[in-house]
C-alpha cells in the first residue's frame, strides 16, 4: 500500500513509483495520507512561502490541528518563538505541550490585542 499526493480523490491512479510513499500496513491509508498532507502544508508555508529564521515570533492559528501541530513543531526547530490560537481550555494544556511559547485561547483574548501589546514588533 502506498500514499501519494497531488492526485486529487480517487481509488485508482497511476503515478511515478518516487512520488509515492509507503504506507504502514497496520496503519490507516486515510489517516496517513492526511497526515502527509498536513506535514508537507506547514513545511511549504515555513519553509517556501514565508521562510522562518531563528528569533523569529509566528503566529499559528489553530495550534492544536493536524497542520497547526506540524507548523508548531517546524517554527520551534527553526529556532522561532509562537504564539498558538486555541478555542478551548483542554487544548491550551495540549499547545503547551507541543512547544508553543504563548498560548492564546480567542475565546476569551483578542489576538489583535495581544499581539499588539506583547509584540509591539510585529510577528
Amino acid at each position: 500500500r502506498v500514499a501519494f499526493i497531488g492526485g486529487g480523490d480517487s481509488e485508482y491512479t497511476r503515478v511515478k513509483a518516487r512520488l509515492c510513499n509507503a504506507v504502514d500496513e497496520g496503519g490507516d491509508a486515510a489517516e496517513q495520507t492526511a497526515a502527509r498532507v498536513s506535514g508537507l502544508t506547514a513545511a511549504v508555508a515555513l519553509g517556501h512561502t514565508a521562510p522562518v529564521t531563528s528569533g523569529d515570533v509566528v503566529v499559528v492559528t489553530a495550534c492544536c490541528g493536524a497542520t497547526g501541530s506540524f507548523a508548531v513543531q517546524l517554527a520551534k526547530a527553526a529556532g522561532a518563538s509562537v504564539v498558538g490560537t486555541v478555542g478551548s481550555a483542554a487544548k491550551v494544556d495540549a499547545a503547551k505541550q507541543l512547544g508553543v511559547d504563548r498560548v492564546l485561547n480567542y475565546r476569551h483574548e483578542s489576538l489583535a490585542d495581544v499581539l499588539a501589546a506583547e509584540y509591539p514588533g510585529g510577528v
